[in-house]
């Protein structure tokens, strides 16, 4: 497993380096919509020229600085003498931060999105983009394993009764928390987040669903299994995961597994880089396409916002049925 952590390290490092270097673009676009390469670079230098400084810093911090120093980070846990308490907050820290590395992703993605079915206008992925989910992704997964390498042990009594009983109020809220977080997160899959609105393209409306089934068609699985997987199937995951959390009355070291699923799978729930994405966008628009969002868009901040207050819920829970015994 070490070996294989270090290769996972290896190829997301050459990964990195391929997606990041000047000549590389994310996608080439012609038309109407700033016509040529398309990559971080230019990221930067259009919210440079908006004067849009903290997002300047925003972009270069996550998808410049980070990735390279979560690669060395992660290698540093694993060559470096530590306490077990001590990588694993590191480890853990990084799990956090990892998913905001692929903001860049997708905002390309929205681009793809936005430039298909016109007549005029059009866009091409190139091997950047393939490079840099592949760097990211990789990285991802080896602190994910690392993680359950270093963590504490954790012992927890058998309970007599779910988590819901022995939680307090924080328990009971967090269900019906955690079932409107659902609902949203189905209006925000298959309603409209989206009108492209601009003069000499088609003005197509766009959901989740609607931006994956196209992805297909075009024949680029990999960005529709990204789309699905980050921002439909690990949500979903994540909300079934919660209540299992809640009702289910299992042994005390099952209880363990199952917070420990959780934890991954919230690490790999994308909701909010994509709605930071839809934001890095808007404020580029004026060099691309204007955008009038829906009632997608809506349902989707609200989906993310109700996923986290249900994670702060359930901690809350926990703690509660922790003092209790």
């Amino acid at each position: 497993m070490l070996v294989f952590v270090c290769v996972l390290l290896v190829c997301s490092t050459v990964l990195n380096v391929i997606a990041l270097l000047p000549s590389v673009a994310f996608l080439e676009l012609k038309g109407l919509l700033l016509p040529g390469p398309y990559s971080i670079l230019k990221v930067i230098h259009l919210l440079w020229e908006h004067h849009l400084y903290p997002l300047v810093v925003l972009v270069i911090g996550f998808s410049v600085l980070f990735p390279p120093v979560k690669i060395a980070l992660a290698a540093m846990s694993l060559m470096r003498p530590m306490t077990r308490a001590g990588r694993f907050r590191l480890l853990n820290t990084l799990g956090h931060l990892g998913r905001w590395s692929l903001l860049d992703v997708f905002v390309a993605l929205l681009l793809l999105i936005i430039t298909a079915k016109q007549s005029f206008t059009g866009s091409t992925v190139s091997f950047g983009l393939y490079a840099f989910v592949g760097a990211i992704v990789l990285s991802m997964t080896a602190v994910s394993i690392l993680q359950e390498y270093s963590r504490p042990v954790e012992s927890r009594p058998n309970a007599t009764t779910p988590l819901l009983m022995r939680g307090g109020i924080a328990g009971w809220l967090t269900t019906p928390v955690v079932l409107a977080a659902g609902v949203c997160l189905v209006n925000a899959v298959t309603l409209p987040l989206f009108k492209v609105d601009k003069f000499g393209l088609m003005s197509n409306s766009w959901s989740l669903y609607d931006a994956i089934a196209q992805f297909q068609s075009q024949g680029l699985e990999l960005f529709a299994g990204v789309m699905a997987v980050f921002l439909i199937v690990m949500p979903t995951l994540l909300a079934i995961g919660l209540i299992t959390v809640l009702a289910a009355h299992v042994h005390a070291k099952a209880e363990v597994v199952i917070h420990r699923v959780v934890h991954h799978i919230y690490e790999w729930c994308m909701l909010d880089v994509f709605l930071l994405a839809m934001v890095l966008y808007l404020t580029e628009e004026g060099s691309f396409a204007p955008l009038n969002l829906k009632a997608g868009f809506t349902h989707l901040i609200a989906a993310m916002a109700l996923f986290h207050v249900a994670g702060i819920l359930l901690y809350q829970a926990q703690r509660r049925a922790d003092r209790r015994g």
